[in-house]
């Protein structure tokens, strides 16, 4: 599972930003956060604190709470994919287990590359 920090950089405050059509540096400009450091944030990279959280928030015009909301949203979203994986996987030999979580890997990456091509 990502880490906290990871969800609430990349699911919530990058999306927001993103919403907001603002840059990195546009956001760090109205929350006095460096750019360098919000990108940090956004990837999950280094840990925020409440004080750069608020400052986001405001600069974001959006609650912390609908911040951390999305994140445990993501959360709970997540934990039942695995659940439903995991049940789906249960009965299966490991090699069955093995070539299911090979093509799982593949369709992932091909995804990534999807959406880097995009944007």
């Amino acid at each position: 599972m990502k880490s906290i920090y990871k969800l609430v950089g990349q699911t919530t405050i990058r999306s927001e930003r993103h919403r907001a059509g603002l840059t990195l540096s546009q956001l760090a400009a109205l929350t006095s956060i460096s750019a360098p450091f919000i990108g940090y944030i956004e990837r999950g990279e280094k840990k925020l604190s409440l004080n750069s959280l608020e400052k986001i928030a405001n600069g974001l015009n959006v609650p912390i709470s609908n911040l951390l909301k999305k994140s445990t949203e993501q959360t709970r979203s997540c934990d039942n994919a695995m659940n439903q994986v995991n049940s789906m996987l249960c009965d299966k030999s490991p090699a069955q287990q093995k070539k299911v979580i090979d093509i799982v890997k593949l369709i992932n990456r091909k995804v990534y590359q999807y959406e880097k091509s995009i944007h």
